[in-house]
């Protein structure tokens, strides 16, 4: 496809300048030693370790992105880059660390007025300096989206092109710790709505709880249960950094109504995804990224100074590398457009990078990376094998087989590629915030099975011995891991429990996705 230029908005650049209640230095920053201390407060290290950071060309090769031979020659005849549109909800427009060099973007509200902190100023400028960095063609619009704004998403206004197909927050709404903070809010209920309503995928930070006393709870849009939240992973020891939260609540007396903390049921399983922190942009190794350097902003009314080195920490830059990742899937594959469901599916199979033990609080939801390897592919590359599918509208009209109970069910078989044998398969659903809210848990509840079989005849299997299964009933979403040399593999999708409400607009309703990926 074609190239569309965007066209019809306001275009800004920002300039490295300070704001008016900051006066800003910088200076160059040698890498010669990539050593500092963290800026958030690691519970095990104390706050003077001496944390290393991987250069981001490190970063790139852990993901084995120079695999992707069509990934860096995208002019070949197998295929022509589309742009895709990426939507940054944000406190401060983004500057570049390099204070001779602008940023370009696309602002969507002209009225909208910033009071940027340096703290947010860097988040921002992070990542959107990760987003260019890791995708191929992407335009960044921005605004404040408080927290969903403008209605019309994803569809810009007027349908100019290219499309929002995303949006990636990195905000920290609701800096707080107190029991509320830890539970669904109307922020993720807000998100949750967005993401049924517009199609629109959403990737969150999952949040570096530490910088709010060690309280051990999510950002409140993370929370959400349609998102994709994303924790961090250092990116030298490739282990889980120690202020992942692992968990969401959700209060049966309905959103804020729990201060105590009783009466909450635990929710969906978060992070669903985990990435690479703890890295810098090595401008020598490309001449793409920036040259980056030391900001110091000087508190104009106090004398105090902020220091930010140019250091990528947190679930922020997991959350915009993961997101990088998305972009460049759904500029190379359309298929996964408008399908946040799929794409959560696909990035919990997709994962083909280990992450050491031990692991902090408990078992993550998954114990491995996803690479650009396995999440990016076209119709033309086979390394990595991806089926994926969804289901979408009247459950009465979808399922296929019903149980001796009459529980509703669909069953399908895929081939099993002939050069796999090594498998992960998730499946993803999204819910009415409004609904979440009114059961005070995840709706609908999906159980996955896998079964071997020499034909395609979904329906000689014994359905009380699969293969393997999963069977969680708190979570969003489901995912297996098994090895197989059969001819075909069965996958039985169970919808186990429905408690959407009877005067829910969306009951006998269904938006669930599935992918299967031999690694």
């Amino acid at each position: 496809m074609q190239r569309t230029e965007p066209t019809g908005f306001l275009y800004g650049t920002r300039t490295n300048l300070p704001t008016s209640a900051y006066q800003l230095t910088t200076s160059n920053y040698t890498f010669s030693d990539p050593q500092q201390p963290s800026p958030y407060a690691y519970s095990n290290y104390g706050n003077t370790q001496m944390i290393t950071y991987m250069p981001f060309s490190g970063v790139e090769s852990n993901a084995q992105r120079y695999s992707l031979w069509w990934y860096d020659y995208p002019s070949s005849p197998h295929y022509e880059w589309d742009d895709v549109g990426i939507y940054m909800s944000i406190d401060a427009l983004p500057t570049k660390l390099d204070p001779s060099k602008s940023v370009p973007y696309f602002k969507l509200a002209s009225g909208e007025v910033f009071n940027p902190t340096p703290a947010s100023e860097m988040m921002s400028s992070r990542t959107y300096d990760i987003l260019k960095a890791s995708t191929k063609h992407s335009a960044i619009f921005v605004g404040k989206e408080n927290p969903v704004w403008p209605i019309d998403h994803p569809l810009n206004p007027d349908h100019r092109s290219p499309l929002i197909y995303m949006g990636v927050r990195n905000r920290q709404y609701g800096n707080v710790d107190n029991m509320v903070a830890k539970q669904y809010s109307f922020e993720s209920m807000a998100i949750d709505n967005l993401i049924l309503t517009t199609r629109r995928i959403e990737v969150i930070a999952a949040g570096n709880f530490n910088v709010r006393n060690n309280s051990g709870h999510l950002g409140l849009e993370a929370h959400a249960a349609n998102a994709i939240t994303v924790g961090a992973v250092d990116a030298i020891t490739r282990k889980i950094t120690t202020y992942n939260s692992t968990y969401s609540l959700y209060c049966k007396k309905g959103i804020g109504n729990c201060k105590d903390g009783n009466n909450v049921w635990e929710g969906s399983k978060k992070p669903e995804i985990y990435n690479y922190s703890h890295f810098y942009f090595d401008n020598q190794s490309n001449n793409n990224y920036p040259s980056e350097q030391k900001r110091v902003y000087k508190d104009k009314s106090t004398g105090i100074d902020y220091t930010y080195n140019p250091y990528y920490d947190g679930s922020e830059a997991a959350a915009a590398y993961t997101a990088g990742m998305i972009a460049n899937l759904l500029a190379a594959n359309p298929f996964y457009r408008w399908h946040p469901e799929v794409v959560k599916a696909l990035l919990l199979s997709s994962g083909d990078i280990n992450i050491n033990t031990p692991y902090p609080n408990e078992n993550p939801v998954t114990t491995k990376i996803p690479s650009y390897r396995s999440v990016v592919f076209d119709k033309d590359h086979n390394e990595v094998f991806h089926e994926s599918r969804y289901w979408l509208g009247e459950i009465s009209k979808l399922y296929t087989h019903s149980t001796s109970n009459g529980k509703k069910e669909i069953r399908f078989c895929v081939k099993r590629p002939t050069d796999k044998t090594n498998f992960s398969a998730a499946i993803a659903w999204l819910s009415s915030g409004f609904d979440i809210d009114d059961v005070h848990r995840v709706p609908q509840d999906f159980d996955l099975f896998v079964y071997e079989n020499s034909t395609s005849n979904v329906n000689n299997i014994d359905v009380n011995h699969p293969l393997t299964s999963s069977e969680d009933g708190m979570n969003a979403y489901e995912k297996i891991s098994f090895t197989s040399n059969a001819n075909y593999l069965v996958f039985r999708i169970l919808l186990w429990t429905d408690r959407t409400p009877s005067t829910s607009e969306h009951i006998d309703q269904m938006a669930l996705g599935f992918d299967v990926a031999g690694l």
